[in-house]
């Protein structure tokens, strides 16, 4: 076998190799239907916008839909996929963000109805959910 060779990995022979490839495979098309849904999301918005940071009722109702069922058979298919490690960050991500949004919110909310602060801003909850989300699992996969 020469150095090139040896250099690229002879997958046939390998059962580790051939699972290792595997995965990558089934994650690049997780991540690539991902995408697609995003942008099929992000376009419909954008065809469908109205005044007034409104959208049309019909994609109202199509984004729900197509937003539900990404999320359920994505979640779905992502458990499927991956092992034991990869499940207890993503388990330990979604702890970490439901108990922010869990606390942020109502604190925000009960404040607001106090007059204490403005009225709880729900894109900023939702994206700082996401953001605690993802500090948190990377956290678990740096450290």
């Amino acid at each position: 076998m020469t150095s090139r060779t040896a250099a690229m990995g002879d997958l046939g022979n390998n059962p580790g190799e051939r699972a290792e490839a595997a995965r990558k495979r089934r994650s690049r098309t997780m991540i690539a239907a991902s995408l697609a849904i995003a942008v099929v999301i992000v376009v419909g918005t954008a065809i469908f916008k109205r005044a007034g940071q409104q959208v049309a009722p019909g994609w109202a109702i199509a984004f729900a839909f197509i937003y539900v069922g990404a999320m359920v058979f994505g979640g779905w298919r992502a458990c499927r996929l991956t092992d034991e490690v990869e499940a207890r960050n993503n388990r330990a991500a979604l702890v970490w963000a439901g108990c922010f949004y869990g606390l942020a919110y109502p604190v925000w909310f009960f404040l607001w109805k106090g007059g204490l602060v403005p009225e709880p801003d729900h894109m900023l909850m939702f994206a700082a959910t996401v953001f605690v989300a993802m500090a948190s699992y990377l956290a678990r996969k740096i450290f």
